[in-house]
Formats: C-alpha cells, sequence, structure tokens
C-alpha cells in the first residue's frame, strides 16, 4: 500500500474549453502554475521521458515543457556511397512480378 495521496500527484486531467478561447490540447497532461511549482522534479522527469506537458495560468495554456533532446531523426543521405542502384532498377518489372506486387 503506497503512502501517497492524490494531493501528491500533479493534476492529469485535460482542461475543458472555456468562453475565453483556451482549450484542450494536443500534448495531453495540463497542470496549473502552482502544481508545477509543487512538482516541478516529477514534471521534468516525465518530459525527460519524452512526454509534454502544458502549464496553465488558469485554464489559459501558458508554457509548454517538452524534452530538450527530442527524438532523433535520421539524417538524410546518411547511406549515401553505401549503396548504389545499377540503371537496371529503373527498368520496367516483367508482367508476372508486376502482378506478384500488386496482389493479381
Amino acid at each position: 500500500m503506497s503512502s501517497k495521496t492524490a494531493k501528491d500527484e500533479p493534476n492529469t486531467a485535460a482542461r475543458k474549453p472555456e468562453a475565453g478561447g483556451a482549450s484542450r490540447h494536443a500534448a495531453g497532461r495540463v497542470v496549473t502554475i502552482h502544481e508545477a511549482k509543487t512538482h516541478l522534479s516529477k514534471l521534468v522527469a516525465a518530459a525527460e521521458a519524452g512526454e509534454e506537458i502544458v502549464i496553465a495560468r488558469g485554464d489559459t495554456p501558458a508554457a509548454k515543457l517538452v524534452p530538450l533532446n527530442g527524438p532523433r531523426r535520421p539524417k538524410g543521405g546518411t547511406l549515401k556511397g553505401r549503396i548504389s542502384l545499377g540503371p537496371e532498377f529503373f527498368d520496367p518489372l516483367p508482367d508476372d512480378e508486376l502482378a506478384l506486387w500488386e496482389g493479381r
């Protein structure tokens, strides 16, 4: 049994839209500034794990806490010089092989 209470964890519920234009945020977790100050180390750990957290002033999103080094994207050209395609690569496929690719 854990000794943690609901007070120990930041609020993870998405905020509802308000007449002023605030709406649910695509980031998933929305916390108030007070919650962010209280649970900053937990929120930073969540951001380091890849989660995006929106910090709201009341119901208005004010800032986003995101991982500093996001997921790495492959850099274009990394296989340059490692593979080569001969001119026959661009030749039309024979009808029987084309039929297999097209599911006929």
